[in-house]
Formats: C-alpha cells, structure tokens, sequence
C-alpha cells in the first residue's frame, strides 16, 4: 500500500511539474504575440512621429520663406523710399539753392523731443470692494450684524464672507 501512494505522489508530482511546464510555454507564447504587437505598435507610432515632425519641418520652412521675403520686400520699399527721398527736392533747398543749401540747422530749428502734457488736479481714486470694507470693519472688531448695517447688507451674506476668509 505504501507503495501505491508513493506512486500516486509522484505521478502528482509529475502531473504539477508539466502543468507548470505547459503554463510557461502558453504564457510565452501569448507574451510573444503581445510583443509583436507592441512592435508593431512601436513602428506604426514611429511613423506617425517622423510624418508629424517632417509636416513641422516643412511648415517651418515655409514660414522662414515667408519672413525673408517680407523682409526683403520691406527692405526694398524702404531703399525706394529712400531714394524717392533724396530725388524729391526740399522746399527749403529750393529758396536756398547755392552755396548754403546744405547748412546745418540752427538751434530754433533743432527738433525736441516729445513731453507729453501734464494733467494736473486729478488723483487716482480707490475705492474698497464690499469684501474688503467687510473684513477691514471685521478686524476693529465689529459683529456681524454691524456691519451689516453700516453697509447696508445682509447679516447672512457678512457671515458667509467672514467664513470664506477665515
């Protein structure tokens, strides 16, 4: 009899040790197909990363073209302003065409800098918010329904504002 139960154990034993076996392979094999997706997830992912920078690129250039050549065409409108500038004769040049034509300015002609105007007599006013008068009034000490009253508000609408900045 001892010895049918010392077979039967290790009939278990072995029954257990290729469960186990059978369990791993079947766990391998589902982790496989798991990684080939995840690979497979990793690719599609890459692809979408290199399109998206490759888009940004692209845009990126094109808005560098852009401002270079808004760049250049203000420097052009600026050469032509320039130069319509210096074929336009000044009224000035006109009445003093000769030997004085290009005298430099007087003082009186100097221009000064701009000074924008003063406004005198207006003082910024403050004024509190009904929080503010609640809490000030709160810190000399003053119930809830004093000052209630000086501000002519509702006792409940003072205490919920005293709560919310306790």
């Amino acid at each position: 009899m001892a010895y049918l139960l010392a077979v039967s154990i290790f009939l278990h034993l072995v029954a257990f040790f290729m469960i186990v076996l059978l369990f791993q392979k079947l766990n391998l094999k589902s982790s496989n197909g798991q990684e080939h997706d995840q690979e497979k997830l990793k690719k599609e992912i890459e692809a979408l990363l290199v399109t998206y920078t490759l888009e940004m690129k692209e845009e990126n250039e094109k808005l560098v073209n852009k401002i270079v050549s808004k760049q250049k065409t203000a420097e052009q409108q600026q050469t032509n302003s320039i130069k319509t500038y210096e074929k336009k004769p000044s009224p000035k040049a006109n009445r003093n065409e000769g030997a004085f034509s290009k005298r430099p300015l007087l003082e009186a002609e100097e221009i000064e800098e701009f000074v924008p105007p003063i406004i005198e007599g207006t003082a910024d006013v403050v004024e509190q918010s009904k929080t503010a008068q609640v809490l000030s009034l709160a810190n000399q000490g003053l119930s809830p329904k004093e000052i209630a009253k000086r501000l002519s508000m509702g006792d409940g609408e003072v205490e919920l504002l005293l709560k919310f900045h306790k």
